[in-house]
């Protein structure tokens, strides 16, 4: 063994040292505090736990709620999340959940990275600042899980390009797939794009071979179940469009609007995005570096890289069925980005010691910049969980959100993840018609239009029991159904909790 050898063995153990220091690390945030609360998360966190109860017949939410039996994606919160809260409690559940998505994200980006046949190992540390994504903090679970499959789908894609392709290999992928498309849509499609720039190289190479074609539509054969539900799930949707201005698009991408790092005042957010841009072109450099390494794989990643691109700027923002297109593209978009900047191949083996620093110290500040405001939150989660022990089992509540931080907007929510049995009245996965779980009627339109805690929600007859009010500031005089309900609850019924964050008032 030669000198070079050694050295090169002795900095590849260092690079792996700190991978796993990274991932020890990166979990920080889950065992420091009870809740690591996102906007989402306490609505997903109760209706996956409602989803098991309704497939098990429980009478109270049968009578609220039930199965979407449309052709809907987002099941793989609903699976998982509630599988766990079946096992644990909604904390433990919430914890095991958040520390899946950290193993599925730094493993499938290792896995892909590492698709390629040679003797070095690629750790693929720019990864890290995106396990605390915007996504992530909005709760948009089924995005971010479905992201890192199909990282992990393309992984196996690109193994099996290298060798004589068989029967259980088209199958697994067709597979991974449908697996894909169940958690989302959107990384469903860009699976598909990386799939056709990787096919057209190689059959490029093949010299345009009729034969080779084969290839191909046997995958879209297999494939085809995931793609057929696209189009049922798709074609179904009375869509809508919006769009951003261009301007608003391009201040986005180059302020890394996908990592987060909360900011508190004006001067912190102009500091703190050029901090993001330098760490994404850094990774762009390194990007464009491994394209000219004249790589085929590189030729399959710089085309469905760039046409990600094209799409950022041409798609809508929104699109009925999926709101904020722009940042999950812009994800997909940087995470094409640092999977080909891993892949660099240096030939001093020290040189990987500067990715790993740099992913380390991001991640570092990124923690060290979130922790105040996560603690903050976990502190919310606490009253709203104190509050539930003043409600009565099999309960009604109409939440009022009143904060002055918007990512206590579904936080309510967390009311109904405990023993009791509670309807919350404030559900952005059940009043849609795109996720697993739906409401029997329509009962916050139904609220919303009669503004009295007697309503009626087609023949269902309702009656709310319990008013609470998130961040107990003066109620906006415009939302009427707040101060309607507020006033008849404090004249006629009494306020049984009250903390700096919340008040729990029950109706007469």
């Amino acid at each position: 063994m030669t000198i070079s050898t050694i050295e090169n063995s002795t900095w590849s153990k260092i690079v792996l040292v700190l991978f796993l220091l990274c991932g020890i690390i990166v979990c920080i945030p889950i065992f420091s505090m009870d809740y690591l609360i996102t906007l989402d998360g306490p609505n997903h966190l109760y209706t996956s736990g409602t989803f098991y109860k309704v497939l098990g017949g429980d009478d109270f939410y049968s009578s609220y709620f039930q199965i979407n039996h449309r052709f809907t994606p987002n099941y793989f919160t609903v699976f998982v999340l509630g599988g766990l809260q079946s096992i644990f409690g909604g904390a433990v559940a919430l914890k095991t959940f958040h520390l899946l998505h950290i193993i599925l994200l730094l493993f499938s980006s290792y896995f892909w990275s590492n698709s390629s046949k040679d003797k070095w190992r690629k750790l693929p540390f720019l990864i890290l600042p995106f396990v605390y994504s915007y996504l992530f903090f909005s709760g948009f679970y089924n995005f971010i899980f479905a992201t890192s499959l199909s990282m992990l789908t393309i992984g196996f894609f690109d193994r099996f390009q290298e060798i004589q392709w068989k029967s259980r290999h088209y199958f697994l992928i067709g597979l991974l797939l449908l697996v894909v498309y169940i958690s989302h849509i959107v990384p469903f499609f860009f699976v598909g794009l990386y799939f056709t720039a990787d096919l057209i190289v190689s059959w490029k190479a093949q010299k345009w071979s009729k034969i080779y074609l084969k290839h191909p539509l046997k995958l879209l054969a297999y494939s085809s179940p995931g793609i057929i539900l696209t189009f049922l799930f798709m074609s179904g949707k009375n869509t809508s469009y919006e769009y951003l201005e261009f301007n608003e698009l391009i201040a986005r991408i180059t302020s890394g609007f996908s990592i987060s790092i909360k900011n508190e005042t004006a001067e912190d957010i102009v500091w703190i995005n050029w901090i993001k841009l330098i760490y994404l072109g850094i990774a762009l450099m390194l990007f464009i570096y491994s394209i000219l390494q004249k790589s085929k794989k590189m030729y399959s990643l710089g085309i469905a890289t760039g046409l990600t691109l094209i799409l950022y700027f041409i798609l809508p923002d929104s699109a009925g069925f999926a709101s904020v297109f722009s940042v999950r593209i812009e994800y997909i978009f940087w995470i094409f980005v640092i999977i080909g900047a891993t892949r660099i191949q240096f030939e001093k083996q020290f040189i990987q010691l500067f990715p790993a620093v740099l992913g380390l110290s991001m991640l570092i500040f990124q923690i060290n910049s979130n922790l105040p405001h996560w603690r903050l939150l976990n502190g919310h989660a606490k009253s709203i969980l104190t509050a539930t022990t003043f409600i009565d089992d099999g309960s009604i509540v109409y939440p009022v959100f009143n904060s002055l931080y918007w990512d206590d907007y579904h936080i309510s929510n967390l009311m109904g993840t405990t023993n009791k049995k509670i309807l919350v009245l404030e559900n952005t996965s059940a009043r849609q018609d795109y996720f697993p779980i739906i409401y029997n009627s329509s009962y916050e339109d139904c609220l919303k239009s009669t503004k009295q805690r007697d309503f009626t929600c087609e023949n269902q007859s309702m009656q709310l029991d319990y008013l609470l009010i998130v961040g107990k500031f003066v109620l906006d005089p415009s939302d009427t159904i707040a101060t309607n309900l507020y006033a008849e609850a404090y004249k006629n019924g009494e306020v049984v909790f009250e903390d700096d964050l919340v008040q729990l008032l029950k109706f007469n």
